[in-house]
């Protein structure tokens, strides 16, 4: 006997008792929201159960579990600048958070490029930048610095409106 011959005999059975086809229906539906809660529950309490342990150890030290230090060291060749560095460490932030399933408690950029130096020269333009451009950058970062020392707003930056 064949098993396609067994077909039409359960199509005509389960016509003839529709609370019978209901509840194989519903019994059927019920299996695989089980079978396919059970992954995401288990997941849920391991993640719970790991958040909890790691709360316990962070205020018992008052530091993180654990720390991550990236570092990328830009050169002549392969230069980086500001806003390049700024975008890998959100990228890095976010990996990490992806991959951890961790919360961040902070990330930074510490900028260590020789050809770096705030409100002068980035690796991007430290080549365009001519020597007496340079040295007029270098006068205008020096007076900002001095008004911000005295309290005042420099000349070139955005006057606060009141």
């Amino acid at each position: 006997m064949s098993f396609l011959g067994l077909f039409p005999l359960a199509f005509k059975r389960l016509r003839s008792r529709p609370w019978l086809a209901l509840l194989l229906v519903l019994t059927t539906a019920l299996v695989i929201g089980f079978t396919g809660s059970i992954p995401v529950f288990a997941n849920a309490v391991s993640s719970k159960i790991l958040q909890d342990e790691i709360d316990v150890r962070a205020h018992t030290r008052g530091w993180p579990i654990f720390s991550v230090r990236v570092s990328a060291r830009p050169d002549a060749r392969t230069p980086m600048s500001v806003p390049e560095s700024l975008a890998t460490r959100a990228w890095v932030g976010d990996m990490l958070r992806y991959w951890t399933a961790l919360p961040l408690v902070s990330t930074y950029v510490e900028l260590q490029s020789p050809m770096y130096t705030p409100g002068i020269s980035c690796p991007h333009c430290y080549n365009k930048t001519s020597e007496q451009k340079k040295a007029a950058l270098t006068e205008r970062q020096r007076q900002v610095i001095l008004a911000k020392q005295r309290g005042e707003t420099h000349i070139g930056e955005k006057q606060k409106t009141t």
